[in-house]
């Protein structure tokens, strides 16, 4: 399945099976009061299976949207303007979120609500990844600095400079290492001994 938004406030769900003629099976309208800047899809399993998508705006709300009923579950407004990214937690109900402005959401999806704001950055979130244990998560953003978090409580770990803006990152998977992108170049950190 792959999800697609459009300026003009649409939403596509395309099944994508047969490569060479990939076809829509379902146009929904987003109801932001801006574009979409970001999109997050997850598969959920166990008592809540399922597809959720997640969609950040421009206007700085986040909507969430469960695929499989077809439905339209979860709406969270925040201070800041632009989502730049959204992460679902790979084993609970939980939904991050990344702000142009520097912010960070944490919302629990089955009560509606913001767990925990986290505050770590000066300016945009680029990206948000959480080990394959749920135990910890990384953000790092244009401000050159990645941040270590302890998912159990939302606390920070630790923060480091990398002294140029950082424009992604992936969690390597089963391992605390994470790859950087910046603007020439990608480059490997162990989590476990970050400076």
């Amino acid at each position: 399945t792959v999800v697609t938004a459009h300026k003009s406030g649409l939403v596509r769900i395309w099944d994508c099976l047969v490569v060479e003629q990939p076809k829509v099976i379902r146009t929904f309208r987003s109801i932001h009061n801006g574009a979409i800047s970001v999109l997050g899809l997850h598969t959920l399993s166990g008592s809540h299976s399922g597809t959720v998508l997640a969609t950040g705006g421009t206007e700085g709300t986040v909507k969430v949207w469960d695929l499989t009923s077809q439905y339209f579950t979860h709406n969270f407004r925040t201070s800041s303007t632009v989502c730049s990214t959204l992460t679902f937690h790979p084993h609970k109900l939980l939904l991050y979120g990344g702000f142009s402005t520097g912010g960070l959401f944490c919302w629990d999806l089955t009560k509606s609500e913001l767990v925990k704001s986290m505050e770590a950055h000066f300016s945009v979130v680029t990206a948000f990844s959480i080990s394959s244990c749920g135990l910890k998560g990384v953000f790092c953003g244009w401000d050159a600095l990645f941040v270590v978090w302890d998912l159990t409580l939302h606390c920070k770990e630790s923060t480091v400079s990398v002294f140029i803006p950082l424009k992604g990152m992936v969690m390597m998977e089963h391992s605390l290492k994470v790859v950087l992108a910046t603007c020439d170049k990608l480059t490997v950190w162990d989590l476990n001994t970050p400076s």
